[in-house]
């Protein structure tokens, strides 16, 4: 009869670890589950090898190599706008841009640069990039995008097309010229 007692005991001695044993290992299947999910986040983050068009979606553009250089060639420029010159150039490093788009990048918070008015204007009126150059490849990214649109649209979607890029009539021209 005392057979039939140490059974149940042992039983229930087992019982007592499979609460925290599952717990245990949930826990553990999780945290693995957490740094595979955390990982695969970080791998598909987009690449800065993209447009204006997805310049909102995208992270900001390192500057801080550019800073040391614009630091150097305008020392008696203000700290905002060395920066802002910073900022602008590496966003025209990486995105196609006009000085409108750019203008904006740089004051929009909602763009996460915040620069002051006078900032970006220094900027945009720094900055080293051929404006007529940026419009050419503009209109051959929207060319390729929209096989079909006329060169009338193409070129209001340059200079005219609100929230657009607003290239000058002259960069327009230009791009045109470079398309046909």
């Amino acid at each position: 009869m005392s057979s039939q007692y140490d059974q149940p005991q042992q039983s229930s001695k087992w019982r007592q670890y499979i609460g925290p044993v599952i717990i245990l290992v949930l826990a553990v299947g999780l945290a693995i589950y957490g740094l595979v999910w955390a990982s695969n986040e970080e791998n598909a983050l987009p690449t800065e090898e993209t447009t204006t068009e997805d310049a909102g979606d995208q992270r900001q553009p390192d500057a801080g190599s550019h800073l040391e250089q614009v630091q150097q060639d305008y020392p008696d420029a203000s700290p905002e706008e060395q920066e802002a010159l910073a900022a602008a150039q590496a966003e025209a490093d990486t995105y196609i841009v006009s000085e409108h788009l750019l203008q904006e990048l740089l004051t929009n918070p909602e763009y996460d640069y915040g620069f002051s008015q006078e900032a970006a204007e220094f900027a945009v009126e720094n900055i080293e990039v051929d404006w007529n150059e940026q419009a050419a490849h503009f209109a051959a990214l929207a060319r390729e995008e929209y096989p079909d649109a006329t060169d009338e649209e193409i070129e209001n979607l340059l200079r005219d097309e609100p929230g657009g890029p607003q290239f000058t009539a002259e960069q327009t021209e230009y791009a045109m010229s470079q398309l046909n």
